[in-house]
């Protein structure tokens, strides 16, 4: 029988899905750096929201 997720896929499924997220890591790491650049250029620089991304940028970019 066929493994079966609870997302519905299979596990090799699952893992081409986890490959290909983390090939774009750095493209979507560096364009949501770039929005969070122009957010604050229009005067969004006290939003939470903002803030909590900054933050986790932060962690997911420390060298440890």
């Amino acid at each position: 029988s066929l493994n079966i997720n609870n997302d519905g896929k299979t596990p090799l499924e699952e893992q081409q899905a986890n490959a290909l997220l983390i090939s774009k890591a750095p493209e979507l790491l560096e364009m949501i750096s770039e929005l969070l650049k122009e957010l604050e250029f229009h005067g969004y620089r006290h939003s939470t929201t903002i803030y909590n991304a900054q933050n986790l940028i932060k962690e997911a970019t420390e060298q440890t």
